[in-house]
């Protein structure tokens, strides 16, 4: 996953970055680096997105 998917998954779930940090545990600023493709996307965090693209409610750090 390239940074402009990341981003582009966020706007589809209608998040902010801050959102985003929360669910997947990150901060707001790593959000943004990934984004911008300053930081590179590792694979459990893209499977992650994808998940919460299938179910927003899915809150994937609780049982």
């Amino acid at each position: 996953m390239q940074g402009s998917e990341f981003r582009a998954a966020r706007k589809r779930l209608g998040w902010t970055q801050a959102r985003m940090a929360a669910e997947l545990d990150m901060s707001p600023t790593f959000i943004g680096l990934m984004e911008r493709g300053e930081r590179p996307i590792e694979r459990r965090t893209a499977l992650a997105v994808r998940a919460l693209e299938i179910d927003p409610g899915s809150h994937l750090g609780e049982p």
